[in-house]
């Protein structure tokens, strides 16, 4: 019961290894091919920017931390 409790009163670390600025390069080199033509994604990102910005009440408050 000793090994339980110790288990469950464990504190979690959230680690974020790159600075604010650079996740944004890191998920982008993950997710996307290296030959992603961004003129193509303009359409893509407006959309998305307009759709954020109507819906920002709904979201989590720390949503709005960085804001488009």
């Amino acid at each position: 019961m000793a090994e339980a409790e110790s288990v469950v009163a464990r504190k979690a670390t959230l680690l974020n290894p790159t600075e604010d600025d650079e996740t944004i390069h890191v998920l982008r080199r993950r997710l996307f091919s290296p030959r992603l033509d961004e003129r193509r994604c303009v359409p893509g990102d407006r959309c998305y920017r307009a759709r954020w910005a109507a819906n920002q009440e709904a979201l989590d408050p720390d949503a709005n931390r960085w804001k488009p």
